[in-house]
C-alpha cells in the first residue's frame, strides 16, 4: 500500500500542474496510470481522425484512372472506421449511423471526381 501510494505521488508530481486535477482523484497508481493510457490514447485516435478526414476531404481524383482513386478513398474510408468505433448496442441505432456513414463517404468521393468523366 505504501508503495503505491510513493508511485501515485510520483507520477502525479511529474505531471504539468493543469493536468494533475484530472488525475489526483484516482484511488492507486494503477488507477493513475490507466486513466493517462486511455487520455492519450484517445487523443492519438482523435488526432489520426482528423489527419484522416482532412486527407479524404482534400483528396482529388486529378486524373487518376477511377479504380486508382476509389481504392485510395476506400482505404482511408477504412482507416477511418477502424479509428472510429461505435459504442452502440442497438442494431437499428448501428444501422443507422452505418447508412450515415455511408452515405457521407459517397458525397465526398462523388465531390471530388474529375468533371470530365465520359
Amino acid at each position: 500500500m505504501a508503495e503505491d501510494a510513493l508511485l501515485k505521488s510520483w507520477l502525479i508530481s511529474s505531471m504539468h500542474t493543469n493536468l494533475m486535477l484530472n488525475f489526483i482523484q484516482c484511488q492507486t497508481a494503477k488507477g493513475v496510470w490507466d486513466t493517462v493510457k486511455k487520455a492519450c490514447r484517445d487523443a492519438s485516435d482523435s488526432s489520426q481522425v482528423y489527419e484522416l478526414m482532412k486527407k479524404s476531404v482534400q483528396l482529388r481524383q486529378n486524373g487518376w484512372p477511377l479504380s486508382t482513386y476509389f481504392t485510395e478513398m476506400y482505404s482511408l474510408f477504412m482507416e477511418l472506421d477502424h479509428h472510429r468505433p461505435n459504442d452502440l448496442e442497438n442494431p437499428s441505432n448501428i444501422a443507422k449511423l452505418k447508412k450515415c456513414t455511408s452515405k457521407e463517404h459517397v458525397y465526398i468521393f462523388l465531390a471530388d471526381l474529375d468533371h470530365n468523366l465520359d
